[in-house]
């Protein structure tokens, strides 16, 4: 009888615990980038003041790499921890797409049981069906901030503003329409080519940036 109730209490210190280390969890997720065009991993990068601070008071991981070099792969594989051709979820929007095992979920919907208030604004885009357990709100209009009073949360919030689909342009815009950065004042990666085309875009990338980085409020 004693070792039974030495269980249940040790039990219920162990729960105690759990709740107290319940940290709301904020995930940024920006489109189609890589390391070079961030100042925070890269010297001739661009600086972002507000996720350098983030940065500075949380944790970098500088060995973690992308496991897809697209998105909806990538975001596939984020969503349900696992590597894309476990899943089959490799498939950049393939004609179906994939049903998870049975025994799997994706990650959020832990969380959710967990107790956490899980909200996507907005993006999904999967290579997955999604199951019904994993979002209190996914849409355009989610907030952490509908949570249940004192209720730990998990936000995700995307960035769209890079996403190579946004980045191409025609031969006439990069003639005639210049960018707020200086396509000669840029730094090509020395495996790109050094033409103008590449410091255009380069310096593209750039303009996209500088808007949206110093007023990131969540």
């Amino acid at each position: 009888m004693k070792y039974r109730l030495l269980i249940i209490v040790m039990f219920l210190c162990f729960n105690s615990v759990l709740k107290a280390q319940q940290p709301n969890i904020v995930w940024i997720t920006s489109e189609d980038n890589s390391k070079h065009y961030m100042k925070l991993f890269d010297e001739h990068g661009i600086e972002t003041p507000n996720i350098e601070r983030l940065a500075k008071n949380g944790i970098v991981f500088n060995n973690a790499f992308s496991n897809a070099a697209v998105c909806s792969a990538a975001r596939s594989t984020l969503i349900t921890s696992s590597y894309g051709p476990r899943l089959a979820t490799h498939y950049h929007r393939a004609e179906g797409k994939v049903t998870l095992p049975n025994n799997q979920t994706m990650f959020p919907a832990y969380l959710r049981k967990a107790g956490y208030y899980t909200a996507n604004n907005a993006k999904e885009d999967y290579n997955i069906n999604k199951p019904d357990d994993v979002w209190d709100d996914s849409s355009k209009k989610a907030t952490w901030k509908n949570r249940k009073e004192g209720q730990p949360f998990f936000y995700v919030f995307n960035i769209g503003t890079t996403h190579e689909g946004t980045l191409h342009f025609s031969e006439e815009t990069m003639n005639t329409t210049k960018t707020n950065t200086n396509p000669n004042s840029v730094f090509v990666q020395p495996n790109h080519p050094q033409t103008d085309l590449f410091k255009y875009t380069n310096a593209t990338i750039e303009t996209r940036y500088k808007p949206w980085t110093p007023k990131l409020v969540l």
